[in-house]
């Protein structure tokens, strides 16, 4: 019985050490990015600032992408009804390309989100997410679900870790993403 009781009380203190500090990735073939991206000048803060500003609109999503050797991050804007993609270099902070996407009214998807439904900017969620965990945000976007909005990190620490959160914008903090858990933080049946 004490074996029991002791293997319980192990499990349940791994399974809280994960959720306090983010579910950590294994290693994957994203590690030569993941390094680019570390020692990228500009952060996907910049980014997003020189999107909203190239755009006139609202960044709802933001990655860093490392394609063929040239690092660079993809944000996603809105502005009124059109949405645009904008690649900023991501050692000069310049745009280098923005492509139109549409409108609001032509997607059906919940890639896109309009950002009058957003209760917070990804500025701000990028700013506490980095303050709170101690690492760079290297991916963040908005997404919509059932009709709820919630918004996705992946956060990169500084021995290259790279894990996955969720920020709940009703109380302000990051929840960690666990092996298993959907896109909404439910964990998902399997």
């Amino acid at each position: 019985m004490k074996r029991t009781i002791s293997t319980l009380a192990l499990a349940a203190i791994a399974v809280a050490s994960a959720t306090t500090v983010g579910q950590a990735r294994p290693p994957s073939d994203d590690t030569a990015e993941i390094q680019q991206f570390l020692k990228a000048p500009k952060s996907i803060s910049d980014a997003i600032r020189a999107a909203e500003s190239s755009t006139g609109g609202k960044a709802i999503e933001a990655e860093f992408d490392d394609h063929k050797g040239v690092a660079a991050y993809e944000v996603k804007t809105v502005a009124g009804d059109t949405v645009a993609k904008v690649k900023i270099d991501a050692a000069s902070g310049q745009v280098i390309k923005t492509k139109d996407k549409g409108t609001l009214a032509t997607k059906d998807d919940d890639d896109v989100v309009d950002p009058a439904k957003m209760t917070v900017s990804l500025l701000d969620v990028v700013a506490k997410a980095e303050a709170e965990s101690g690492g760079k945000v290297m991916s963040v976007d908005h997404e919509s679900e059932n009709g709820t909005t919630h918004t996705q990190l992946e956060i990169v620490k500084a021995d290259g870790s790279l894990l996955d959160y969720t920020f709940d914008a009703s109380a302000a903090k990051l929840i960690p993403m666990i092996e298993g858990q959907g896109d909404s933080g439910e964990l998902s049946e399997g």
